[in-house]
């Protein structure tokens, strides 16, 4: 048994923590990361024109659009969340995982594996109830980089500058897979994507009423200089990843005390599939 350590002013906030069972704030004072969207909007809360089919960000002087952009992606994880629409609120998050095959066991915050997800290929024996859950539990492309927009606009259409801005960019439904193309180019090229720009544009589609865009994605400038700054921010990536993921742990293996439950592994095997659960895209993310 480890020896009682002895605390004076001089130890640190996380040892005391530690020691005597409080919660370390995460991400405190930190710098935000900034959510990049797709907009499929004509008009803003104010009435205003604002340009549909294009990508756009909140910054604190306002929002800023742009038809096209240059991304330079510098991590990858996939993440599952349950929203609940109706109750506005969020139900449950997953860890964010490296990949999602072979690697289905992905704990979530309330005790099960990826939010209570289930493969398409075995939905037939759902009831109407829990089938209608499923629509509320998405799998996101977690994508982590520095945006460039092209001839940016804010709400007024004026002329704005938005370059190399650190942004996090939940694709999901049919923006899950595009960005596979040119992953996909560079991997078999032994190309990390961290060195190059990916140019990004959106199509338009439309399925009866409902128009959403869709996000077409190709090789662009590289190799890039990768900078001390560069290295920084995928530090700055890096720990706030792992730091979300040991607090969903915590809350994962809390939920398991409180219930008692034990986790059946090979109930929960799955493919890729499921993380497909909707083509469309819908106000929670782009």
């Amino acid at each position: 048994m480890d020896s009682l350590p002895t605390v004076t002013n001089n130890t640190t906030f996380e040892q005391i923590a530690s020691l005597i069972g409080q919660d370390v704030p995460t991400n405190g004072g930190g710098p935000s990361i900034n959510l990049l969207k797709i907009n499929r909007d004509n008009e803003d809360d104010n009435g205003r024109s604002i340009p549909a089919g294009s990508f756009f960000v909140n910054l604190p002087e306002g929002t800023v659009y742009a038809k096209t952009i240059k991304f330079q992606l510098f991590m990858q994880r996939y993440q599952y969340m349950h929203y609940d629409a109706e109750a506005n609120e969020m139900v449950s998050k997953s860890i964010l995982a490296k990949n999602l095959y072979p690697q289905t066991e992905i704990p979530d915050t309330i005790g099960t594996m990826r939010c209570g997800s289930v493969p398409a290929a075995q939905r037939d024996s759902l009831s109407a109830e829990q089938a209608l859950k499923q629509k509320d539990i998405k799998c996101f492309r977690m994508l982590y980089g520095k945006v460039t927009f092209n001839d940016a606009v804010d709400a007024e259409g004026k002329s704005v500058e938005v370059a190399n801005l650190p942004v996090l960019w939940r694709a999901r439904g049919s923006n899950f897979m595009p960005i596979s193309k040119p992953l996909d180019a560079l991997s078999a090229q032994k190309k990390p994507f961290i060195f190059f720009n990916l140019n990004a544009s959106l199509n338009r589609q439309k399925n009866g009423g409902l128009v959403y865009y869709v996000s077409d994605l190709s090789i662009g400038d590289g190799p890039l200089d990768f900078t001390e700054d560069d290295q920084g921010l995928l530090k700055f990536f890096d720990e706030n990843i792992t730091s979300e993921n040991k607090q969903i742990m915590a809350d994962h293996d809390k939920a398991l005390r409180m219930s008692g439950d034990v986790i059946d592994a090979d109930s929960l095997d799955a493919s890729i599939d499921s993380a497909l659960n909707d083509d469309l895209p819908e106000s929670l993310t782009a």
